[in-house]
């Protein structure tokens, strides 16, 4: 019978993250993430389309990757657009007191990476309110929903 010691050295030497994927499960995700459609990122990896599809619906481990991979991306892109909103809201300040000036599409702009920012902050928000209120869970234990 294995001991506690045997099933923690086996675990450790388990795959962790994207390193349990097969090599063309990660050429996948990878071009899933710089193409706009499953038959590009399916030329591109060199793996045909139905697979992509099929590792996507059965596949839970390249799901959670992929889902993984698609969430650091986001947070990289989000704190990105945080990084540039004040300067974009100085810019659209500076804009709005010239008068002669026609900016509509680079207000357009600005306005939109203006409320990306808004909206990642009460993403993070709602990120934050969401682990407490499942860590309140693993510590409390499920409880009685009443009427409300």
């Amino acid at each position: 019978m294995p001991t506690l010691n045997d099933i923690l050295a086996r675990k450790k030497e388990e795959p962790q993250g994207i390193e349990r994927l097969t090599p063309r499960q990660r050429r996948s995700i990878n071009a899933l993430l710089e193409t706009r459609t499953f038959s590009a990122a399916a030329v591109k990896a060199g793996v045909n389309r139905r697979s992509i599809y099929r590792w996507l619906r059965t596949d839970e481990v390249f799901r959670e990757e992929y889902r993984a991979v698609q969430r650091e991306t986001m947070a990289q892109t989000t704190a990105r657009l945080q990084a540039i909103s004040k300067d974009a809201a100085e810019v659209l300040a500076n804009l709005i007191n010239r008068e002669k000036i026609p900016v509509s599409s680079l207000v357009s702009a600005i306005r939109t990476a203006l409320e990306y920012a808004y909206r990642a902050v009460e993403l993070e928000d709602i990120e934050t309110r969401l682990v407490d209120i499942e860590e309140a869970g693993k510590k409390y234990g499920p409880r009685p929903v009443g009427r409300f």
